[in-house]
């Protein structure tokens, strides 16, 4: 038997960052791949429990919050090599219009995505996992969400060959997202 929802009416919600990751995986030297995060974001929508529509849903990455665990690989994602952190302070994400979710179910939301100061429609699947309190009485709302972008469609085509074939850097980024948001209304 599943967790008990908790129902209410539409109203905002925002993510708990200390609940929350956003995370991705690029492939490394043809055969590893990389896992990274960013360790600051924000996050704001509309949901209707009842209904299970999501609306006005807006993210922000702040760019210089990569985290790969490596200082010195962070600081060259940082560079123009990659994400420019300072001229590219945020990576945004906003839903374009509204999308129906049930529990347990993918269901797919379009948006538009700016990276490096490039907008590209994308489409993430997005898992509606339930509402549920915590111990302290505080209603939390659970989602879990992911895609694969391309990297070289926004503008970070850095790479270096291998002696052996192929090239250091794989362009196809898989992205996922876990959040946990509280009702700000």
């Amino acid at each position: 038997m599943g967790v008990p929802l908790t129902t209410v009416s539409a109203g905002a919600l925002e993510v708990d960052a200390a609940h929350s990751k956003v995370e991705f995986t690029v492939p490394h030297m043809v055969i590893a791949s990389v896992t990274g995060r960013f360790d600051k974001f924000e996050g704001t929508s509309k949901f209707d429990e009842k209904t299970g529509r999501l609306t006005d849903l807006v993210v922000k990455i702040k760019t210089d919050s990569i985290n790969t665990n490596d200082e010195k690989r962070n600081g060259h994602l940082k560079s123009p090599d990659f994400f420019d952190a300072e001229k590219n302070p945020a990576i945004t994400f906003a839903g374009s219009g509204s999308v129906v979710l049930r529990p347990g179910v993918p269901t797919k939301l379009s948006g538009t995505l700016t990276l490096r100061g490039i907008s590209k429609q994308i489409g993430l699947t997005v898992t509606y996992k339930g509402s549920v309190k915590d111990p302290s009485g505080a209603l939390k709302y659970v989602f879990e969400a992911n895609t694969k972008i391309n990297r070289k469609d926004f503008g970070i085509i850095w790479n270096k060959p291998l002696d052996n074939g192929g090239v250091l850097i794989g362009e196809d980024v898989k992205i996922q997202i876990a959040v946990e948001a509280n009702p700000t209304s």
